[in-house]
């Protein structure tokens, strides 16, 4: 059942989202290169501004922190999804090993850029008059933005859940039918997890191929 649902909730939408990104003019090196470029630019900014603008170094850091929750979810998915998917079976072996020292790191950094970004994901009245005009369904960068804020809190919300329930299934304090449950309940939430971190990354590489389309 589990293996059905990865196919038709993740594997499905992926490739949705990424026909979507393709026809757009979105290819996976632009994104590569995008990454990368980004990701030494937002190194060199911290570093150069850590002593003399603490508010642009913290700008920086909160950048550097999504890559990195990025790079860790990227490779919990992989790890836990590709012998779910394609074996049906639990994690084992390398993928087991991977996903654990994984998981640890990923929880703190994104625990972290949860916190960072709250304040700017927070909706204001413009998005509320995209929800309430119906204007939300058209395409365009403000509802691009409104999308990216709601699968960023989508995000937050099951990232407790899906840290949670696996965190107490580590210690000896529930039976059989307890750590099932816990399993269940890490399984679902890390689906709805996958999900929103889809549509956030897809939001914003559509909002910046609006931006590069204007420009």
């Amino acid at each position: 059942m589990y293996q059905i649902a990865i196919i038709v909730l993740i594997i499905l939408p992926s490739l949705y989202f990424g026909g979507k990104l393709y026809r757009g003019g979105i290819r996976f090196k632009d994104i590569y290169a995008a990454f990368l470029n980004s990701w030494n630019a937002e190194i060199y900014g911290f570093r150069e501004n850590k002593r003399d603008n603490f508010s642009r170094s913290l700008t920086h850091l909160k950048q550097v922190l999504y890559y990195i929750t990025v790079i860790l979810a990227l490779i919990l998915m992989l790890t836990g999804f590709i012998p779910a998917a394609l074996l049906g079976k639990h994690l084992f072996g390398i993928f087991l090993l991977i996903h654990v020292l994984a998981a640890p790191f990923f929880c703190l950094s994104s625990a972290l850029f949860v916190l960072m970004s709250a304040n700017q994901n927070s909706f204001s009245k413009t998005d509320l008059d995209l929800i309430l005009n119906g204007s939300w369904k058209t395409r365009g960068a403000g509802s691009f933005t409104l999308y990216r804020k709601i699968s960023f809190w989508t995000f937050s919300f099951f990232s407790i859940p899906a840290i949670f329930s696996i965190a107490l299934s580590l210690f000896p304090i529930f039976g059989t039918d307890g750590l099932n449950n816990l399993l269940m309940l890490h399984q679902i939430s890390v689906i709805f997890l996958t999900l929103s971190f889809l549509a956030h990354s897809y939001c914003l590489l559509n909002s910046t191929l609006i931006n590069q389309q204007k420009n």
